[in-house]
């Protein structure tokens, strides 16, 4: 392999404008990867959140059709003539009015409001069922409305938005 001849007088390489005109380039494509990875943390979190928020609105509306579920089948396995009489006298979501649960960031269930609750649910019945009742037996529309705070900057906590999620979901149960 034959090396290029060098013309006397002629210089080769690079210019110094050249150089400094390829670092520029190499810095405006470092900062948008940058803001890139800031953009793509910043709605992670915002979608690990909101999953959050699913999963405990679902657990919620789940621990409803459970007791409609129960419900039920105490109505059904009775041998008492009046069926309606074995049901429990207090429960949780069939009394009629709106139940509130507090969960910590993990999805840890509380008991009541503090320092560590990120998502609250608010459990609402329909004010009538959705379907006439038929031999005690009844359709009702449960509305799980979850908020918490996403935070706006991720370092700093005190700029937040307050989001909100609404499920619905129709529960057959047996009516007292």
């Amino acid at each position: 392999m034959n090396p290029v001849p060098v013309v006397p007088g002629r210089q080769t390489g690079f210019s110094l404008v050249e150089l400094l005109m390829a670092a520029f380039i190499m810095a405006i494509g470092l900062l948008g990867l940058g803001m890139l990875q800031a953009y793509a943390i910043r709605t992670s979190s915002s979608a690990k959140n909101m999953t959050m928020a699913v999963k405990i609105g679902e657990r919620s509306l789940d621990a409803v059709a459970a007791e409609g579920r129960q419900r039920l089948l105490i109505i059904r396995t009775s041998t008492n003539p009046d069926p309606t009489q074995d049901l429990p006298a207090s429960t949780r979501y069939f009394a009629g009015t709106a139940v509130t649960e507090y969960y910590t960031a993990d999805g840890t269930n509380q008991t009541a409001k503090d320092g560590n609750t990120v998502f609250t649910v608010v459990i609402t019945p329909a004010a009538a069922a959705d379907y006439a009742e038929v031999s005690g037996l009844a359709l009702r529309s449960y509305t799980a409305t979850v908020t918490y705070n996403q935070a706006v900057d991720p370092k700093n906590a005190s700029k937040t938005i307050l989001k909100t999620l609404t499920l619905l979901r129709k529960v057959g149960y047996a009516n007292s």
